[in-house]
């Protein structure tokens, strides 16, 4: 690294900007912990059961806008569902905001609204997630609380069930797993928006991470 930008790195972490000094720790992690993680209590809210009566056509996977505005055009009930999840996830969040506002209080609880914020964005699922993480960047639109409590989910989000991840990884290899792997561990090491990951290691003795995608990540 250039002595130029070693200079300019010092000279941003050492800013007394707090919006500067809370980005340049998310991009460090130096504001996590065990704590931070996601509360055991949040689960995400997905409309998996998208294959109405008659309809086999599935979910395109490359990007077409005509094919995807198509597919969910014949899938009201999934987009009504959808909807109403959404409303009713983001409703005490947004209430509690105007009320903080109408009565002065928006600074006092802001670090308690940043907290909801993460947790009512993990619970949406994988694409808000990204947006969360897109957004944890972005100190011109959040303040450097909502920023730091949306960092965390760049580190770990809440994990699905294990069990379910060994199938997905059976079927896959079409074959048990413990017949390709000589030791896997029986919950994640970490957890992010797409999938989950777990330490592995082969029949030959190389250690292997192995990651799963979450179920319904497309949907």
């Amino acid at each position: 690294m250039s002595a130029s930008m070693k200079e300019m790195r010092s000279s941003m972490e050492s800013s007394e900007n707090e919006q500067l000094k809370v980005l340049m720790a998310g991009f460090r992690g130096q504001n996590l912990d065990e704590s931070d993680f996601a509360s055991a209590n949040v689960r995400m809210s997905l409309v998996t059961d998208l294959q109405d009566a008659g309809l086999t056509d599935a979910l395109p996977l490359a990007y077409d806008p005509e094919a995807i505005n198509r597919y969910w055009d014949t899938r009201p009930t999934a987009v009504i569902t959808r909807i109403t999840q959404l409303m009713g996830i983001a409703g005490n969040f947004i209430s509690g905001l105007g009320l903080d506002v109408a009565q002065g209080k928006l600074k006092d609880n802001e670090v308690k609204r940043a907290i909801q914020l993460r947790d009512i964005v993990t619970s949406l699922g994988p694409a808000y997630i990204k947006l969360g993480q897109a957004l944890s960047i972005r100190p011109d639109i959040l303040s450097p609380a909502a920023m730091n409590e949306l960092q965390k989910l760049c580190d770990k989000v809440p994990s699905f069930d294990s069990a379910v991840a060994m199938q997905v990884i059976n079927d896959e290899l079409g074959a048990p797993w413990y017949e390709i792997y000589a030791d896997l561990t029986p919950e994640p090491i970490a957890a992010a928006s797409l999938g989950q990951v777990y330490r592995g290691r082969l029949k030959t003795g190389e250690e292997v991470a192995v990651k799963v995608q979450r179920p319904g990540v497309l949907e």
